[in-house]
């Protein structure tokens, strides 16, 4: 699956936009595995993250 990822990303253009996960952390400072694959691109110069609630890229 992460060869996929890889791919779609591939096909976009620089400023398109970009697939992928997003750590985080734990309270305790460790880091914390995501559920769910995040697309992120820019709107009006500032980055904006959207869960996509699936962890297929297509």
């Amino acid at each position: 699956m992460d060869n996929t990822r890889e791919i779609v990303n591939e096909r976009l253009k620089k400023g398109e936009g970009w697939i992928g996960y997003r750590f985080t952390k734990d309270t305790d400072g460790s880091k914390k595995p995501p559920k769910f694959l995040y697309v992120s691109f820019y709107r009006d110069n500032k980055q904006v993250w959207i869960n996509s609630k699936t962890n297929d890229p297509e």
